[in-house]
């Protein structure tokens, strides 16, 4: 089974980049891609997660906000914050929930290596061995 990788961002625009830059790791991974926090959590319900990288500012439910719940209810899934120019209350905030915080604009290459880094951490973490 490909692990999935939920990405939320309120920017069509970002997540259409996000889904082009990623679109030939189809293959290995199910990238899914939601606009808000509330339906990051509703797709999290629907079945096992791996990863979810967030942007910090959005509207009602901010990033750091969605990595707290994150972290709360689902503490085995990777969280990673990508976040161009974020408030330090909201960066401070998301540094406490994540795993990983990556500036916008993040190169393909380095996002890829994250989540592949990502990935494999949490398979040495979730293997009783």
């Amino acid at each position: 089974m490909k692990p999935r990788i939920l990405f939320v961002d309120d920017e069509p625009d970002v997540l259409a980049g996000l889904r082009r830059t990623l679109s030939h790791r189809r293959a290995d991974w199910d990238l899914q891609f939601v606009a808000s926090g509330a339906e990051c959590l509703v797709r999290l319900e629907e079945g096992p997660c791996a990863v979810i990288v967030t942007d910090i500012r959005m509207p009602e439910m901010d990033g750091a906000e969605l990595l707290q719940e994150v972290q709360r209810t689902h503490p085995g899934i990777v969280r990673v914050a990508l976040s161009g120019e974020t408030a330090r209350e909201q960066a401070l905030r998301a540094m406490g929930a994540a795993h990983q915080f990556l500036a916008k604009p993040c190169g393909p290459a380095a996002l890829e290596r994250a989540l592949g880094d990502a990935l494999a951490l949490r398979s040495l973490v979730s293997d009783s061995r």
